[in-house]
């Protein structure tokens, strides 16, 4: 009975986090219908930068819940990034602070600071008036016994009111006390997206990955794929995308919704 009873609170808990993300929603969609910046999707990067001049905080918001090996698993990740737009073609950001909270089964809530980063965004071609849209990305990450790095490529294509992007992403961790713990991430990321009306853009997107240890020890791929919806006004967005994992991991969670409200300044 006793554990009867903490299935029962984990599962009201979890009802509790899919209405407050609801909630979100519904206060967005009451919002007046204007012409703003946006992000389409929230695994994926888009080739478009926004215009010279453009200085927007982002608050994202990463829920996972619920992995094979620990049923009781719940997770969240918090980040803060200011981005600027340098000219029309070229976007830097700092991750201001990258942090996390967790509970497992029969252990208590921690709650861990990441890393800080920085990044960098530039448009070669534009796909609002080029066949194709074309940017590279650069992330350099920084934190307590670790240094990263992280380079996409992003490919857009828009046709008429829908959009697709693909990015290819390469990146490399150093860990420990010596930053001798190597590891290496192999990932792509695809999405397309409709746009219902200039306010609201629908769609779906999916993460492929795979981590190698040491870069010679090869992990098994992890799959993630689910919906998302993207709303905007004329001084914020929010952009959210419920997935689940397709492949057979026990150790990563199988349910992440991650949540990206944006503010113009």
């Amino acid at each position: 009975m006793k554990r009867q009873g903490v299935t029962q609170k984990n599962v009201m808990k979890r009802y509790l986090r899919i209405r407050l993300f609801a909630g979100m929603l519904m206060v967005l969609g009451s919002a007046q219908l204007t012409q703003g910046g946006e992000r389409a999707f929230t695994g994926v990067y888009e080739a478009m930068t926004s215009p010279k001049g453009t200085l927007e905080y982002e608050q994202w918001v990463t829920w996972k819940t619920h992995k094979q090996a620990d049923t009781e698993y719940e997770g969240f990740d918090f980040r803060h990034e200011l981005e600027y737009s340098v000219s029309d073609n070229w976007m830097v950001a700092l991750y201001l602070s990258d942090w996390t909270v967790e509970t497992s089964d029969g252990e208590e809530t921690t709650t861990t600071w990441k890393d800080v980063a920085v990044e960098t965004i530039y448009m070669f071609l534009n796909p609002a008036i080029d066949p194709i849209g074309l940017a590279g990305y650069l992330e350099i990450t920084g934190g307590d016994r670790l240094f990263g790095l992280e380079g996409k490529l992003l490919v857009q294509k828009n046709i008429g009111k829908w959009m697709a992007v693909w990015n290819g992403v390469v990146e490399a961790e150093w860990e420990g006390a010596g930053l001798d713990e190597q590891n290496g991430v192999l990932e792509e990321t695809a999405g397309v997206s409709y746009e219902v009306k200039p306010s609201l853009r629908v769609g779906a997107e999916l993460k492929h990955e795979v981590e190698c240890a040491d870069w010679r020890e090869w992990e098994k791929p992890l799959l993630y794929m689910g919906p998302n919806a993207s709303y905007r006004t004329s001084r914020w967005f929010a952009t959210i995308t419920p997935s689940v994992q397709l492949t057979n991991s026990d150790k990563s969670p199988d349910f992440v919704t991650r949540l990206i409200l944006g503010i113009t300044l």
